[in-house]
């Protein structure tokens, strides 16, 4: 913020607007650049190397699904034939939960994958939508709304609904997900992606056309 240096990556999407550009968020110690456009891919830039070709992420998870795991430091040329080797749904909106350690992905099917970080391992998939998803939001880490507790590790506020995820979409609604215990699912041994839209709590309607933004008080 406080430096007078402009990067400009080497790189950028091949075709298509800009839907969505975020950081990793700030308990995760590397810094990443993450933007997904109109080329239905999410693409990963290193600020620190910004001669460095973006990752698609989609060689993270194709990465996590055959091996369990992920390399921090992927080749992006391999990247980029590993992505091509599974056939992904076009991607369309993501977000960060505030802690880090779960991403959210929206795509033109309608879907939704929750990805356990660092693993890149997808753990849960809803199916609810019916159509495109334009935004994700995670509830904030605290609010001036929620009720309060003390139940965060490090003795701060926490909020009692800071598991719950908001998707808008195409098919005029919002839905609301809880994701609690995500996170504790994707260190077990097995399988977890798996459709689970028992975790839908809630859906928002009255809208007659698409969903385009969201935003938790």
């Amino acid at each position: 913020i406080h430096s007078q240096q402009v990067s400009q990556f080497s790189a950028t999407h091949r075709q298509g607007p800009v839907y969505e550009v975020a950081w990793t968020p700030e308990p995760l110690t590397e810094r990443r650049l993450y933007s997904c456009a109109g080329d239905g891919s999410i693409l990963e830039f290193d600020p620190s190397k910004h001669t460095k070709p973006p990752v698609n992420i989609n060689s993270y998870l194709t990465s996590a699904a055959l091996d369990g795991e992920v390399e921090s430091q992927a080749n992006s040329q391999n990247s980029s034939d590993q992505a091509k080797a599974k056939l992904f749904p076009k991607r369309t909106a993501f977000v960060w939960k505030p802690s880090g350690d779960l991403f959210a992905i929206g795509n033109a099917d309608g879907s939704i994958e929750i990805v356990h970080l660092p693993s890149w391992r997808v753990v849960c998939t809803f199916i609810d939508h019916r159509k495109l998803i334009n935004r994700l939001r995670w509830n904030p880490i605290t609010s001036t709304t929620d009720v309060m507790d003390t139940s965060f590790e490090d003795g701060g506020l926490s909020s009692s609904v800071s598991e719950w995820l908001a998707s808008a979409s195409d098919d005029n609604t919002v839905h609301i997900y809880d994701t609690s215990g995500l996170v504790a699912t994707a260190s077990e041994s097995e399988s977890t992606d798996k459709l689970r839209s028992e975790r839908c709590i809630g859906v928002l309607r009255g809208h007659t056309q698409s969903v385009t933004a969201l935003a938790w008080s």
